[in-house]
């Protein structure tokens, strides 16, 4: 994970000695070095969420796919919620969803979760 302007490094064989494009889904990145080995590329400024990342080398060959990179929307803080008041059921999980995509984008689905209750 990491946000836009970020620095990511990929390692791995068989890139070439070639510059290719490094693509979060259709958008590409900014290459800062390659080689046969390793990549480093700047996060493009694209929306926070998630994004499969695909190396395409000089000679067009796309590598397999890596998934659900995570695109942040800012620095990240850590927050603890304390809910006072509210009573569950032993073994009921609780979640967080927000507005923003780390906190699922108000889907319920995609919340996050799992809460220590004490």
């Amino acid at each position: 994970m990491g946000k836009a302007g970020n620095t990511v490094t990929i390692t791995g064989e068989g890139f070439g000695d070639n510059e290719g494009t490094v693509l979060f889904d259709s958008s590409s990145s900014e290459v800062i070095s390659w080689s046969d080995t390793k990549i480093e590329i700047i996060v493009p400024n694209v929306k926070a969420g998630h994004y499969d990342i695909t190396v395409v080398s000089a000679t067009n060959s796309n590598s397999p796919t890596y998934d659900k990179f995570e695109v942040l929307t800012g620095d990240q803080v850590t927050v603890r919620f304390a809910v006072n008041h509210a009573t569950t059921n032993p073994g009921t999980d609780v979640y967080i969803v927000g507005n923003v995509s780390e906190l699922g984008n108000w889907d319920p689905d995609k919340a996050i979760g799992l809460c220590l209750i004490k």
